[in-house]
This record gives structure tokens, sequence and C-alpha cells, in this order.
């Protein structure tokens, strides 16, 4: 199989699954305005899925949200904006509605997405640089000499097992000390030369 194919099977997936996260934003949405029918007037289930666009856009991104403003806005314009025959008004004021909400929707789609797609870089980001310190611990436990990292206050931040073996004493017993308090006899003529 190609790898064109498998780039097109996986975006229809992808594209399934935002649907199937559109489809039960709203659902639970519908559910929620329907159990809250007594408490809510017909124009107050916008508010709720206001909401479920919000939810959806956080954790799917913008493609999920546009969906979900999309269905909510259909569904909602279906079940909640009764137009009635007899009043143009109310059918003008019910499609102002319907498109307002369609856009609220899309701009909460929109900040959301650049949220969900910030928050995603930002995790790829600690992964990447999680995975390249681990790398550099790796090489560096590798080395066959000793090896010690220190912070701009001298306090020991890192220590290979062959140092940890030249030493006699274990990386969490010395982590955090100082070098004064590793080797006392540093007279302080290295030391004026090290903080200078």
């Amino acid at each position: 199989m190609s790898s064109r194919s498998l780039f097109a099977i996986r975006e229809c997936s992808n594209l399934l699954s935002d649907l199937l996260i559109a489809i039960i934003s709203v659902a639970a949405v519908l559910g929620f305005r329907l159990l809250l029918a007594p408490v809510l007037h017909d124009r107050g289930a916008f508010l709720l899925f206001g909401l479920a666009v919000m939810i959806s856009s956080w954790m799917g991104g913008r493609r999920v949200g546009l969906m979900t403003t999309g269905l909510a806005s259909l569904v909602g314009a279906f079940l909640f904006l009764r137009p009635f025959p007899e009043s143009n008004a109310h059918s003008l004021q019910s499609e102002t509605l319907v498109a307002l909400f369609a856009a609220e929707g899309c701009g909460i789609s929109f900040l959301a997405g650049q949220l969900h797609a910030e928050r995603s870089r930002a995790q790829q980001e600690a992964q990447d640089a999680t995975r390249a310190r681990n790398e550099i611990s790796d090489l560096i436990e590798s080395i066959p000499d000793g090896f010690q990292a220190f912070n701009r206050d001298f306090r020991l931040t890192f220590m290979n097992r062959a140092a940890a073996s030249m030493l006699a004493r274990s990386a969490e017993e010395l982590l955090g000390k100082t070098i004064w308090d590793q080797f006392p006899s540093l007279d302080s003529a290295v030391e004026q030369l090290l903080a200078g």
C-alpha cells in the first residue's frame, strides 16, 4: 500500500473520529437540554450548544469545533427554533439567532482550536526535550570516566555512575550539594577562580 493511500486512510479515520466527537458532544448537550426543558426557554439551548462547541474544540481542535458548530446550529434550529408561519418577524429573529450562534461557534472553534494546537505543540516539545535529555544522559552514563555537572551556584545537578563509583557516594546523596561540600579540601584560590 502506498504512503499516499495510508495518508488518505489515516485522514479519513481522523475525520470520522472528529465527526464522532462532534455528534457525541451535541447529543450530550441535547440530552442535558431535554432534561432541563422545564427550566430553560427554547432559545436557552444555544447556550448549552455553545458549551458543547467550546469543549469539543478544546479537546479535538478547530475542525471538531467547526463540525460541532454546524451540527449544533442544525439541531438547534430544527428542534428549538420553530418558525411560526403567521409571524415573519419571529422567523427572521430565529434565523438571526442561528446565524449569530454559528458565527460565535466559529469564533469559539478558532480560539479553542488555537489553544488545542498550542497545547499539543507544547506537549510535543516537552516529549522531545525529555527524549533529548534521556539520550544525553545515556551518552554521559556510557562514558567510563567520572562526570559531574554543576549549576551556576556550583550545586551538583548530574553525576554519572563512574563518578559515583570514584567518590564512593551515590548521586542521590550528593545531588544539590555544592562542590565545596563534596571537596572540602579545595582552597580559597580555587573557589575564587571558579566563582570569578
